[in-house]
């Protein structure tokens, strides 16, 4: 239990240190390369992906989802304590969430884990083992645990860890992780 205590405590030092080291970062300049990188991923493959609206220190994917016209996009909506995916029918029909965070409003179509042939996720840190460090309600790990989805992790260089983040039992591992300097492929 003390071990779970220590990992647990280190969680929170370690997503204070990266939420200011991004909030501290120069974000447009960066958000452009990040984009590049994706859509250069992205441009083999079609089907419905799983992106998210980025809050304000978030890498901002819109370019993203307005030049690859050949994926559909769902976005996600916390209902309860799980995370859905959601088809808007247009840019209006998104609402601000209690958390604050902008989700596709009730008249958007509902995508089951199975459908999505891959999600863009977003976090506060990454390691180089294609672990994540979010922000500590567990929703996309719940979410991700029953999702065969290819996984990239999205987020800037800064976000990158350079040492190993600590991890769980249901914590899943990215497949790449993309940031504005480089393409992470992460071994299986």
């Amino acid at each position: 239990m003390s071990n779970e205590r220590n990992d647990q405590a280190r969680k929170q030092d370690l997503r204070k240190k990266f939420l200011k080291q991004r909030s501290e970062f120069s974000h447009q300049k960066h958000d452009s390369k990040i984009c590049e990188h994706l859509l250069q991923l992205l441009k083999a493959t079609n089907g419905v992906w799983g992106g998210y609206v980025n809050t304000s220190t978030e890498p901002n994917l819109s370019t993203v989802y307005k030049e690859a016209k050949h994926i559909k996009w769902a976005f996600p909506k916390v209902v309860g304590d799980d995370l859905q995916f959601l088809v808007p029918k247009n840019a209006a029909n998104f609402v601000k969430s209690e958390l604050g965070i902008n989700e596709p409003s009730e008249i958007s179509q509902a995508v089951a884990p199975n459908e999505l042939t891959g999600i863009l996720v977003p976090g506060v840190a990454f390691d180089s083992r294609g672990y994540r460090l979010g922000r500590g309600k567990a929703f996309y790990d719940r979410y991700l645990k029953d999702c065969s989805s290819r996984l990239i992790g999205v987020g800037y260089s800064v976000q990158l860890s350079q040492d190993d983040l600590p991890f769980e039992a249901h914590d899943v591992k990215m497949n790449v992780i993309v940031t504005d300097k480089e393409v992470l492929k992460i071994p299986a």
